[in-house]
């Protein structure tokens, strides 16, 4: 991981992670998964302007997830199960890429002790809308995407 403190005019920091990927059968022991090696990744960079004013920018990429979800299945009278199969479709249509950019501006008003900020954040600037889970209606799996685009107007105050 890579990190740097706010020198002037700029800050940054960057990271990321490969971990092994497991999944767990209903015999209770745990498996490689048909991938084994997933990532995760995240950079931030900003800029102070005009010595009140912030402006920064994030990305953040995720190469899977640490677990395989279960498939809960119920009989005719309405009792529940649990069953890992990685042979089913569900399974090969797993959650994989996601990419998402943030960007953030911030006002900075100084009052005594007190410092007041007003932003405005906008998460997942470029709409990224990956299928994040499959719910199952009782005919077929249905996508569950992330809701898209989010702005986001809010203050902060510290003394």
């Amino acid at each position: 991981m890579l990190s740097g403190e706010e020198k002037g005019l700029f800050t940054y920091s960057a990271g990321g992670s490969l971990f092994d990927v497991k999944n767990r059968y209903s015999d209770g022991k745990w498996y490689d998964d048909w991938t084994n090696i997933r990532y995760t990744g995240a950079l931030s960079a900003g800029v102070r302007l005009l010595h009140r004013h912030h402006v920064s920018v994030s990305a953040r990429v995720n190469g899977g997830r640490p677990y395989c979800p279960e498939i809960i299945v119920a009989d005719c009278i309405g009792r529940k199960s649990s069953v890992f199969e990685p042979r089913q479709q569900y399974y090969s249509r797993r959650f994989d890429r996601l990419f998402a950019t943030h960007a953030r501006y911030g006002c900075e008003l100084a009052i005594r002790r007190c410092t007041m900020e007003l932003f405005v954040e906008v998460i997942n600037v470029f709409n990224s809308q990956p299928v994040l889970e499959y719910r199952f209606n009782g005919i077929a799996f249905q996508e569950i995407r992330p809701c898209g685009i989010l702005p986001i107007i809010g203050g902060k105050i510290t003394w």
